[in-house]
């Protein structure tokens, strides 16, 4: 079962009261658990709505974690999305080794960015606002089975309070079982970027 910790429901990008999350930057998180829907896919597709009231910094242990499945590194992690102040960096892991891609923010802080990534059998892009920013042909094949738990605003901050958490708003985060085309994921831009 999900488990909100702190975050507090809000109005969403078109809106919408309570149809959005805000995580306060302290110790806001959501556990959604450990989730057999990354069990070694080896396509995946995972894309949300983000705003961010402060972005996070330059090193791991400074990072703002957005969506993860992840442990302390790569080798206990299948995924993450993290800020690093001033671009997104995501990973996907087959706990033996990582492929990484990063691209800047499009939007200030206090405004509304869609981001997601599609692995699609050894293919790893990541998409700003239904564009390919980033691509690596040659990642890994699968996603891993990680222990750790699907988190929304958090990552290590569990193992060790003085790691971040994710401080803004998260909206509409779909994950899918398999790659969507370029097509799709413009389509689904295009879709969500319209009022309700």
């Amino acid at each position: 079962d999900d488990t909100v910790n702190g975050a507090t429901l809000t109005i969403d990008r078109h809106g919408q009261a309570n149809e959005a999350y805000s995580f306060d930057g302290v110790d806001d998180y959501i556990d959604f658990g450990d989730s057999a829907i990354f069990d070694n896919r080896e396509s995946q597709s995972i894309f949300l709505w983000v705003k961010f009231v402060s972005y996070g910094g330059n090193s791991s242990a400074t990072y703002s974690p957005v969506l993860t499945k992840a442990g302390v590194n790569y080798t206990s992690s299948s995924f993450y999305f993290f800020d690093n102040g001033n671009s997104w960096i995501t990973t996907v892991s087959d706990l033996s080794s990582a492929t990484t891609l990063n691209a800047d923010h499009n939007v200030s802080l206090g405004q509304w960015e869609q981001v997601g990534i599609v692995l699609n059998s050894g293919e790893f892009s990541l998409y700003v606002e239904g564009t390919l920013r980033s691509t690596d042909s040659s990642a890994i094949s699968s996603i891993a089975n990680s222990p750790s738990s699907l988190k929304a605003g958090a990552w290590y901050h569990l193992q060790n309070p003085s790691y971040p958490t994710f401080n803004g708003t998260l909206d509409d985060i779909r994950i899918y079982d398999r790659a969507l085309s370029a097509t799709e994921v413009s389509a689904l831009y295009s879709l969500e970027s319209q009022p309700e």
